[in-house]
This record gives C-alpha cells, sequence and structure tokens, in this order.
C-alpha cells in the first residue's frame, strides 16, 4: 500500500466544522389590510394568501452575520460548513434558492402539518433535535424574534435543550487581529465576547442586517436548486428541558433580600474578573 504523504493525512484527519444558522420565513405583515384584522376577534387567523413571504427582521441578520462568520473563519484557514435551517418554510422557494446562492453550503426545511407560530418551545425541541443529530456543529446563530409571536423566547430554549451558552443581543463579529469576538449591546453597554465553540448567538439590532443580493449569474447557477425537506416529527426533542428543570429544583435555595444583595454583588465581581467577557464603551 503506498504511503500517503502530509498533505494527504492533514486532508484526511480534517473536520469541517459547522454553522448552523436557523431562521423563519413568515408574511409580511405590514401588507395585511387592515379589515383582515378584524377575523382576529373571532378568534381566527387573518387572510395571509396574497402578501408576500419575508425573512424575519432578525434572522435575515443571523443569516447575514452567518456568511461574514464564515468568511472570518475561512480567513483563519479553518474549513466551515454553513447551514440554514428552517421550521415549516411554507411558499418561500425564491428566498431558499437566494439563500444558496450567496452562499450557503445547505439550506435544510423542516415539515410539519402542525402551526408552530405561538409555540417557541415546540420549536426549539424540533429545531434542537435536529442539531443534536449534526457532527461538528461549532456555533448557532439565531435572531432574537420573529413575527407573528414575537417571544423571543426560541434562542433561550434552545440554549436550555442543547445545554449549550447563549451570547444574546449580538450586532456584529469582529476580527481584532489576535481573535474573532462578539459584539453584544445592552441597555448600559457593548460587550465584547471572543468566540468559543458550542456556543449560541442571538442577533440582536445588528450593524449588517440585511442579506446580501446574488448577482444574476448567482441566480442562473442555483435555480433548480432543492433543499433538503425532513419530516419535523423526526426530531422531537422532548427530555433535555425536563432533565434541566428536575436538576435545577434541585439546586433551589431560597433567600432574604439582604443575601440577595449580597450575591448580586458577588456575581458582577466574578463577571469583572473573566477576561474572556470584557466591557468596552464605545
Amino acid at each position: 500500500m503506498d504511503e500517503m504523504t502530509n498533505t494527504e493525512i492533514i486532508n484526511e484527519t480534517k473536520k469541517a466544522h459547522q454553522i448552523i444558522v436557523c431562521f423563519k420565513i413568515t408574511d409580511d405583515y405590514d401588507e395585511i389590510l387592515p379589515k383582515e384584522w378584524k377575523a382576529l376577534a373571532s378568534g381566527k387567523r387573518p387572510e395571509t394568501g396574497y402578501v408576500r413571504r419575508i425573512f424575519g427582521c432578525f434572522d435575515e441578520a443571523a443569516l447575514e452575520n452567518g456568511l461574514l462568520l464564515k468568511q472570518m473563519l475561512q480567513r483563519e484557514r479553518q474549513d466551515i460548513q454553513l447551514t440554514a435551517l428552517t421550521l415549516n418554510p411554507g411558499y418561500s422557494e425564491n428566498l431558499i434558492k437566494k439563500i444558496t446562492a450567496v452562499g450557503y453550503d445547505r439550506v435544510v426545511c423542516l415539515e410539519s402539518g402542525s402551526n408552530y407560530d405561538f409555540a417557541p418551545q415546540k420549536t426549539a425541541r424540533i429545531l434542537s433535535g435536529f442539531i443534536k443529530q449534526e457532527e461538528d456543529v461549532s456555533y448557532i446563530i439565531t435572531g432574537k424574534q420573529c413575527a407573528p409571536g414575537s417571544s423571543g423566547m426560541v434562542p433561550f430554549y434552545l440554549s436550555e435543550y442543547l445545554k449549550r451558552p447563549l451570547i444574546r443581543d449580538v450586532v456584529e463579529f469582529v476580527n481584532t487581529g489576535r481573535r474573532i469576538c462578539a459584539v453584544a449591546e445592552y441597555p448600559d453597554r457593548f460587550s465584547w465576547k471572543a468566540l468559543a465553540s458550542c456556543e449560541i448567538f442571538s442577533m440582536g439590532n445588528s450593524r449588517k442586517s440585511f442579506l446580501r443580493i446574488p448577482t444574476l449569474r448567482e441566480k442562473m447557477k442555483y435555480r433548480s436548486f432543492e433543499p433538503e425537506c425532513r419530516q419535523a416529527d423526526l426530531f422531537h426533542d422532548d427530555t433535555g428541558m425536563r432533565f434541566f428543570a428536575v436538576n435545577q429544583e434541585r439546586n433551589v435555595q431560597f433567600t432574604d433580600e439582604a443575601r440577595f444583595a449580597e450575591l448580586c454583588t458577588d456575581l458582577v465581581g466574578q463577571e469583572k474578573q473573566d477576561e474572556s467577557f470584557t466591557d468596552t464603551g464605545f
């Protein structure tokens, strides 16, 4: 048997890290006629068959920043696979093709006969079930919320089901020259967090909030593209949250107001000592 060269050995052992971007395609509720909203009074949904389908605004930012993060990691000589994951996209063929045309390696659509617009926990349960079956998932990016429910809970449920830390309200990814950081915006400050594997990033008011537009050549290249379609029922993950809740219930401690203030002071001190999470004002 011929001996492998050093280059062949490296290529054989090198695995691609995966970034999964969770997004949602929804109706453009700004286009719904005022009279259609009267259906809500009788417990019905407004007619939306005539309005266009769009990305949720925060989810569109997640898709664009996923591309930017992939480019940053590739400059660091990392092999990256970029996957877009959605649940019940409905009529959205043009949007799905656009995602692939601008640089995504995979688009996975989980299909179900049920409506999950107002079911963030069930949504996260299905998404996490799929993610757990994927290999080498280094980072997960989501939007912070999406219409019509806009609960903002899906990223938090994902964090619990997957047992991964969540960095919320991310506005951009930045390469400082030494490392790649996620910049998060809070009411009183900006925070910089160096990227660590197995993290979830929830995009807030991003500075790159629109998905880039593909060229005509890119559109033509992927005009016959078909996404990977899976049955959502195959990915129900109903164990993670229950396991987490039981373990947390055992660790509950009740305290008075004075002790609570003391604990808060200790936590603030610990955060300031953490070199991997520094607050930087602009």
